[in-house]
């Protein structure tokens, strides 16, 4: 039976053959078409899931306005922020500033390559954002000369050697033992790094981590379980007003809903 409906349709398509086609090809295009959808969906709902603590992770956010009428959301922050927070309100478990900086020159031995995102970090940043590590300590970035490599940088600079130990220089200023390798971060993630560096090299570089008008790097927080962060948010919303900001008043974000 099954035979022999397959030979009947066979010989309709041979004997309509270019209605065939079209029909054929509308339906092969739109089970593709369906196909893709699928996997974006699948994409966008998956994305950031890999960070185990998402639900209490939020991003600060700034609201600057002028006296012109202008008004500016951004997420660049003053470098004091994240401690304040910490220090200030007990529903803040953890708070982390960082900012990328991009692609940096990097060296080991004869090998030099630009290599980039690098992202600076402080220590408090894998304790809110989870990424694998493959080989070393996961606290490595208490630690001011030591840094945190992807395997594919890890890969670049050693091949099939252990990077861990090894000495990394960047901008043939700062030098840095590579404490521990990460996963290469998969594309579904808001955060892609080929390096994390300790911040204090950016303090090396001339910038000041006590003043509150250097709007540079981000701050996202760790609450507490069960806090409502739209009473928190009211907390915390003239903060950069009371540290020298008149225009400037803060918002929190749930990181999950960013992307």
């Amino acid at each position: 039976m099954i035979i022999r409906n397959i030979l009947v349709g066979w010989r309709n398509i041979q004997k309509n053959g270019i209605f065939s086609i079209i029909n054929i090809s509308g339906l092969s295009i739109g089970i593709a078409i369906v196909v893709l959808i699928l996997f974006w969906i699948v994409d966008e709902l998956s994305f950031d899931k890999s960070h185990k603590n998402l639900e209490q992770i939020y991003t600060v956010y700034e609201h600057q306005q002028y006296s012109e009428g202008q008004e500016l959301f951004t997420s660049c922050t003053p470098f004091p922020l994240s401690q304040e927070l910490k220090k200030t309100f007990p529903e803040i478990e953890n708070a982390t500033t960082y900012t990328n900086i991009w692609d940096q020159l990097i060296k080991y031995g004869d090998k030099e390559y630009k290599q980039g995102p690098v992202i600076s970090v402080d220590s408090n940043f894998l304790k809110i954002f989870t990424f694998d590590i493959l080989e070393g300590d996961p606290n490595t970035l208490s630690s001011k000369d030591k840094m945190i490599i992807s395997e594919e940088m890890a890969h670049l600079f050693f091949g099939d050697e252990s990077a861990i130990g090894k000495t990394l220089t960047l901008n043939g200023q700062a030098t840095y033992t590579v404490g521990a390798i990460a996963a290469s971060q998969k594309t579904n993630t808001s955060i892609k790094f080929k390096a994390l560096i300790p911040i204090d090299y950016l303090e090396s570089q001339g910038v000041n981590f006590t003043q509150w008008g250097n709007n540079w790097p981000n701050t996202n927080i760790l609450l507490a379980k069960g806090t409502d962060y739209k009473t928190l948010n009211s907390k915390i919303i003239n903060l950069c007003k009371e540290n020298g900001q008149p225009n400037t008043s803060l918002h929190l974000s749930p990181y999950k809903k960013e992307h």
